[in-house]
């Protein structure tokens, strides 16, 4: 049963030394089920990193936030008899079509981009295909990791990260967006990127440019 329909301010809260959903607004959904002992602080982990979640409740049997933590994304979900949470081996996390449907990339090898277009590890390069543009192969070199699949100036490009330095990739030439050791979250359409510059500041950066596009503080 799809839950679309919720009107609800949906987030993970630690209470009495377990993790749970929390749920503000009208409606209902199994996700205030899920709860867990936990042995690490969420406000401790808010400070260092504001990523979305991202819900999948298609399914009354089939309950799943997935969240950032310690620099990874983890995985809430129930199980028949019990709650899980561990590590997800997914490398993408997006929001789909609906509300409650998340983009899953499986064991992490590929990328979905904007539209229908995805990209994946060749070894040495990664492969992006689309309906705007022919396949490409864009070179990443040992060491950068892969972010995101992102569109500019009407062909594909790759988000890397090396260390502190972030990296436009396309098949020609590569560029550094940003130099910055926080925490960082790429848009799942748009050649933009939010870094998380303090506990209580949000850049929106452009890709293409290295502009800032807007500033969030929630101070």
């Amino acid at each position: 049963m799809s839950e679309s329909d919720l009107n609800a301010l949906i987030a993970l809260i630690e209470a009495d030394g377990e993790l749970l959903v929390h749920l503000v607004g009208d409606g209902h959904t199994d996700l205030v089920e899920l709860r867990t002992p936990i042995d690490f602080s969420v406000a401790g982990e808010a400070e260092h990193d504001l990523s979305p979640l991202y819900l999948h409740s298609v399914e009354f049997w089939d309950v799943r936030v997935y969240f950032r933590r310690a620099g990874q994304w983890w995985e809430l979900r129930w199980s028949p008899g019990h709650v899980l949470l561990e590590p997800s081996n997914s490398k993408l996390h997006q929001p789909d079509r609906f509300t409650f449907h998340t983009k899953l990339d499986g064991a992490g090898l590929g990328l979905r981009g904007p539209g229908h277009s995805c990209a994946w590890d060749r070894g040495g390069a990664w492969e992006a295909t689309g309906t705007d543009w022919a396949d490409t192969l864009i070179p990443v070199p040992p060491g950068e990791n892969v972010l995101q699949l992102m569109k500019i100036a009407g062909g594909p490009a790759l988000l890397t990260r090396e260390g502190d330095v972030v990296r436009a990739r396309t098949t020609e030439a590569a560029r550094t967006v940003v130099e910055f050791a926080g925490p960082l979250v790429p848009h799942h359409e748009l050649p933009w990127v939010a870094v998380q510059r303090s506990p209580h500041l949000v850049e929106i950066i452009d890709v293409a440019t290295g502009a800032v596009l807007h500033r969030v503080s929630t101070a």
